[in-house]
């Protein structure tokens, strides 16, 4: 599973990213998506990189 994980974690926080992009400027949030995202995230020491925009999340 880990070996997956790493092979699509770039396509997956950029495609997270524009979502969440898509989202702001729709004027609403992910909701409990986001949480579960984050969740997972932490879960598999992917921390945020704060930078949305270049598709990190």
């Amino acid at each position: 599973m880990a070996a997956f994980t790493d092979s699509v974690r770039s396509f997956l926080e950029k495609d997270i990213a524009v979502v969440r992009e898509v989202a702001t400027g729709l004027g609403t949030d992910l909701g409990l998506l986001d949480v579960a995202i984050r969740t997972t995230h932490s879960k598999q020491s992917l921390r945020p990189r704060g930078d949305t925009a270049h598709g990190t999340c």
